[in-house]
């Protein structure tokens, strides 16, 4: 990820997504999954313009 151009990337987002624009992370305790792929804790990200969500996405 080093590699990216990240005001460049910023830019563009910015200006395919016209109005105010913002992420959010949130950690979670929780688990999910079964037997050995069981997982404990994640992240859950989402990106929004306004109130409406662009992206929703879970990480472990």
């Amino acid at each position: 990820m080093s590699n990216i151009d990240k005001r460049a990337l910023r830019e563009a987002a910015e200006k395919a997504t016209p109005g105010e624009w913002w992420s959010d992370v949130v950690e979670t305790d929780g688990e999910y999954g079964d037997g050995e792929d069981r997982v404990s804790g994640y992240h859950s990200y989402a990106v929004y313009v306004g109130s409406e969500s662009l992206l929703d996405m879970t990480n472990s």
